[in-house]
């Protein structure tokens, strides 16, 4: 992938992300982020079959979710939202308290890197694999509250994700590269799941 396609997609990532950014700025707290999702589908979709075409970005992917499960296991941030200061704290979490919620993280960390490997593994993206994978990351670490429920909270980590792939990129870091492309892959997976936009939708 020459160089200047890469600056041109990285700028196309974030023109994307802070589309959706301003538009869910403008929306009233009373309104349902969901009502931005027609108007969302299409640039979001053609987000995910950007980011794709980044050299290795599957493999980019994988490595960046099983990285964030680790963290998350070790910080802790299990449960409470990948923040040491949010006074939140994720539904498993609350209900049966965080050494329970690390120990079920636990329990489902061996299985999430086989399934991450297995859905990273072809050539082309199965949507459908990554998209449950991204949800399985969700659910195991208990972050359904901080991602699902959380659009405005994702578009701005989007944001902030895809000027640092494009600062990486306009440096040709190429180990900074992979880093940003795993976490605007995933970034751009747990908006979409934020504004029940689904595998289907995107493939």
């Amino acid at each position: 992938m020459k160089a200047g396609t890469m600056e041109r997609d990285a700028w196309e990532l974030l023109s994307c992300a802070c589309k959706a950014s301003k538009l869910l700025l403008w929306l009233r707290d009373v309104d349902s982020p969901q009502r931005l999702t027609p108007q969302l589908c299409v640039p979001l979709k053609q987000a995910l079959h950007t980011v794709i075409r980044f050299p290795n970005a599957l493999g980019a992917l994988r490595d960046k979710m099983c990285a964030i499960y680790e963290v998350a296991l070790t910080k802790p941030f299990v449960g409470i939202g990948a923040s040491p200061f949010s006074g939140r704290l994720g539904r498993r979490t609350a209900e049966l308290g965080l050494p329970a919620a690390l120990d079920f993280a636990k329990e489902h960390q061996k299985k999430f890197e086989n399934d991450a490997g297995k859905a990273c593994s072809t050539g082309k993206p199965d949507w459908d694999k990554l998209f449950a994978l991204a949800e399985d990351l969700i659910d195991y670490l208990d972050w359904r509250e901080f991602v699902l429920e959380n659009s405005r909270g994702q578009a701005s980590c989007l944001v902030l994700e895809c000027v640092e792939l494009l600062e990486a990129v306009t440096m040709a870091d190429q180990d900074k590269i992979s880093d940003e492309v795993g976490d605007v892959f995933y970034n751009f997976m747990a908006f979409c799941l934020s504004l029940r936009i689904q595998s289907r939708h995107v493939s």
